[in-house]
């Protein structure tokens, strides 16, 4: 490979590793000073350099084959060989396997596999739990009890004592009891793990203020 396209492709790698950017034509010809982009990117040479670092020179968003039985094989928990053990026998390199991490498409396709698998695979946490408790480790049964409500850690019975005061001093401030009992309820479902807050429909400003509502200035 000629020096220039050698030091073009090394400056390429670095911004792709730190940016997950690939320069286009104009950049290629003023930031890298390639005189011709498209021999540039039809080098053979420059071609097996990028590859090999899973650089997406092609700037496409589909994902190749080998890009495809890659995450397939990488998310498999069942299959018990290590990342560094499948990568090697599906022949690609972990220089090529993180240069394919900054690839959005690649990246939001792997979270989105490894997601399902995770959702998918619900039970296996339920019977790894139900085989700790049954073989009698205290950490497991702690947690089952936990988990099914015959106990309290003291964590959690503090929680709940703060929630009490808050409630409190709401019923103090706010007159609406329906206000209050929908408070309690939205507090009761977030400690059982129900109810994500920040996902709750936004409350009219003007509406909350003739119920009684408590506004909050940040």
């Amino acid at each position: 490979m000629r020096r220039q396209y050698k030091e073009a492709c090394d400056r390429i790698e670095m911004q792709w590793s730190m940016f997950s950017h690939f320069p286009d034509h104009n950049e290629l010809k003023i930031t890298y000073e390639i005189e011709d982009p498209d021999d540039f990117l039809n080098n053979s040479e420059v071609i097996r350099f990028l590859t090999q670092r899973g650089i997406n020179y092609k700037l496409s968003n589909d994902l190749t084959n080998e890009q495809m039985a890659a995450i397939n094989t990488m998310i498999n928990f069942q299959d018990r060989r290590t990342r560094a053990s499948k990568l090697r026998d599906l022949g690609i390199t972990p220089a090529k396997w993180q240069g394919w991490l900054k690839q959005k498409r690649f990246k939001q396709f792997l979270h989105q596999l490894s997601s399902t698998e995770f959702s998918d695979n619900l039970h296996v946490a339920h019977e790894g739990l139900l085989k700790a408790v049954d073989s009698g480790k205290p950490e497991a049964v702690k947690l089952y009890m936990e988990l099914t409500g015959r106990y309290q850690s003291p964590e959690s019975q503090n929680v709940r004592l703060i929630l009490a005061h808050i409630i409190e001093s709401i019923q103090r401030h706010v007159k609406d009891p329906e206000v209050i009992k929908a408070i309690a309820k939205d507090f009761e479902a977030i400690m059982a793990g129900q109810l994500q807050p920040d996902l709750a429909a936004p409350v009219d400003s003007a509406a909350g203020a003739s119920r009684g509502l408590i506004q909050i200035d940040i």
